[in-house]
């Protein structure tokens, strides 16, 4: 998922490279700069690869910075859709066509946090065991 959200905004930056045209999303926020975009591929992309990338070598930092990861893309996506459904109420938005963004991402996220929790539970020794 990392990779996929980095795609998408090297996209649309290299969509205004060609062009030159601001799109559409960023020049509707009547921000100077598309800050999510910035954020999201410093902070967001770069520990879900990072995170991604030491699971995938077992490291123990891979399962606390993913399950991190998958917690807050489950909870950011439910406060999305919460957003758009508000918006969408007050009639400050035409459509729910967002909601086939955030929800699937969300449950995505959900799913694979409960994965890694289980995971983790499974390598855990119990006490009783002892």
């Amino acid at each position: 998922m990392a990779g996929g959200l980095g795609l998408f905004w090297i996209t649309v930056s290299g969509g205004y490279w060609v062009s030159g045209q601001v799109p559409a999303m960023i020049a509707a926020t009547e921000h100077p700069t598309n800050i999510i975009g910035a954020l999201d591929l410093t902070l967001v992309v770069t520990f879900g690869l990072l995170g991604g990338l030491w699971l995938f070598q077992g490291k123990a930092w891979g399962h606390v910075i993913s399950v991190i990861w998958a917690a807050k893309g489950a909870l950011y996506m439910t406060a999305l859709s919460a957003s758009t459904y508000v918006t969408f109420r007050r009639q400050e938005v035409d459509s729910l066509a967002q909601l086939g963004i955030w929800v699937p991402v969300g449950l995505v996220s959900a799913a694979c946090l409960a994965v890694l929790l289980r995971t983790i539970r499974q390598q855990i020794p119990t006490v009783a065991a002892r």
